[in-house]
C-alpha cells in the first residue's frame, strides 16, 4: 500500500514540473502588453501622470532615433 507521504511528494514533484514547464513556455515567447492592458492603464492614470509618462516616452524614443536626438525633425 502506498503511504500518504509518498503521494504528497509525487504531487509536489508534479507541481514543480508543471511550474518549470510553464515558465519555460512563457520565457520562450515574447510577452507584450495587449491593447486592453494599455487602455486600462490610460484610464488609471490621471492627466498629470499621463503627461509625465508621455514626456518620458518621448525622451526615450528621442535617444533611440538619430534624427530627433539633437531636437531637429
Amino acid at each position: 500500500m502506498v503511504s500518504a507521504g509518498t503521494i504528497f511528494l509525487a504531487v509536489i514533484w508534479l507541481l514543480v514540473a508543471w511550474l518549470i514547464a510553464g515558465a519555460w513556455r512563457v520565457a520562450r515567447r515574447r510577452v507584450t502588453p495587449g491593447t486592453a492592458f494599455l487602455v486600462g492603464m490610460e484610464q488609471v492614470f490621471d492627466d498629470g501622470r499621463r503627461a509625465a509618462v508621455e514626456l518620458i516616452v518621448e525622451e526615450r524614443t528621442g535617444y533611440r532615433d538619430p534624427e530627433d536626438r539633437d531636437g531637429t525633425i
